[in-house]
């Protein structure tokens, strides 16, 4: 038994009633079990069955199925009568135990099952052999246990990694590596804030960290005395794919102040922040918002509004920026080489974050020539921060800045 009773609140017929109503259901599974119904409480009942019932409602035990048949079984009709017993069961309990453990032991290697069939007539132990693997054992332990599953997980819960273990799912512990799903990622964590600590006898390879170079890929002019953004449409390297140097180009099919208007055009949400050259008059700006699929707000580097286009003239437009998508620091190097500079002259090379200078680096001309300059600067990105290179002159007039990986580029990496 297994300590929950109560009574018959009215008749049951076996064979013939599909519940049994009870005067307290409360102390039995709701979602379903065993029970035995009993004519009386004495050891060997005059009258028993044992079914599965599957719910309750209110007292009344439902879904029932007959388990083990009593001595009633040659009594399709016995009515089992209100007030009588109704006990909750375990499948395989021994029923009040009945063989009072006074069954014959088992043989060795075969389990026994006292009193399965038949309850009082049939009171023998029965015998089941069957094989330690197919009993659910360890996977190759079959004698001295203990010995055995030391082997494999002692008791200081520490575990012998004897070979590969595979969790699924792409995730893995292996003798030399540790692999988890690509889309997750593998999050090493020390909750004493300690750091970790990586040794090897031979040369530490890192991570794949974010990083990225990009080049304008044709020479353009700017004019004097004005922030332009560099058109960084070409890439050396872009380790994550963080560097967008996507174009359009197209003419504008109306004016209106500091907006470009292409009725043509398809412009995606992820323009803001592109670079505008108006390549009829040479002027720039950089996208501000994105009003519509064919209207664009436009600004100075600065973020000040600006206005550079009419109706009918023609545009190339740039992202030539990196994008972060992880927090962190992040190491920037731009440089920018003119051409045909005069004596005395200052240029620029600035790093933009967002609408903000992080870094302006100026060099006075020595003597005429094609003069370069650098800017570096450790950033803290935020996701979505974008990095532009943008470049200043003071000549009298419109300077070309140099294409070429070595001449004009930017560089960002991230550092931690």
């Amino acid at each position: 038994m297994n300590g929950a009773w109560s009574t018959l609140a009215s008749n049951f017929v076996h064979g013939t009633d599909v519940s049994i109503v009870l005067a307290d259901a409360s102390k039995f599974d709701s979602g379903g079990g065993y029970i035995e119904v009993r004519s009386d409480l004495k050891t060997f009942p005059d009258h028993y069955a044992r079914y599965q019932y599957t719910g309750i409602s209110t007292n009344d035990l439902t879904g029932l199925t007959l388990c083990t048949l009593g001595d009633v079984e040659s009594e399709a009709a016995f009515t089992f009568t209100a007030g009588m017993y109704v006990f909750r069961v375990l499948m395989g309990e021994d029923i009040d135990d009945r063989v009072a453990k006074a069954a014959t032991a088992p043989a060795a290697g075969s389990i026994s099952f006292p009193g399965i069939v038949n309850g009082e007539t049939e009171l023998t132990t029965k015998t089941i052999a069957a094989s330690l693997a197919e009993l659910g054992y360890c996977d190759g332990v079959t004698s001295a246990i203990q010995t055995q599953l030391d082997d494999k997980l002692k008791k200081d819960g520490s575990v012998a990694l004897t070979g590969d273990w595979d969790f699924g799912d792409g995730r893995y512990i292996a003798g030399d590596k540790v692999r988890a799903r690509d889309g997750a990622g593998l999050l090493l964590e020390d909750d004493g804030g300690n750091g970790i600590a990586i040794a090897d006898g031979g040369i530490i390879t890192m991570a794949k960290q974010s990083g990225a170079k990009a080049y304008p890929g044709t020479t353009y002019a700017i004019p004097a005395s004005t922030v332009y953004g560099v058109l960084l449409d070409s890439e050396v390297f872009d380790v994550q794919g963080e560097f967008d140097v996507t174009a359009w180009t197209g003419t504008t099919t109306s004016a209106t102040t500091n907006k470009l208007v292409d009725s043509g055009a398809s412009f995606p949400a992820s323009i803001v922040g592109a670079i505008v050259r108006n390549t009829t008059d040479g002027t720039q700006a950089k996208v501000k918002a994105r009003d519509d699929a064919t209207t664009l707000s436009l600004c100075t580097m600065g973020g000040v509004d600006v206005d550079i286009m009419t109706n009918g003239e023609n545009y190339r437009i740039v992202m030539a920026c990196y994008t972060a998508t992880v927090a962190g620091l992040y190491l920037c190097i731009g440089q920018v080489k003119y051409q045909a500079i005069a004596d005395g002259k200052t240029i620029d090379c600035i790093i933009c974050q967002n609408d903000d200078i992080i870094a302006d680096v100026a060099l006075m001309v020595g003597a005429e020539g094609n003069p370069y300059v650098q800017a570096v600067t450790v950033a803290s990105l935020a996701i979505g921060d974008k990095v532009h290179l943008a470049a200043y002159h003071e000549d009298a007039t419109a300077k070309n800045v140099l294409t070429g990986a070595g001449n004009t580029w930017l560089v960002v990496a991230k550092i931690a």
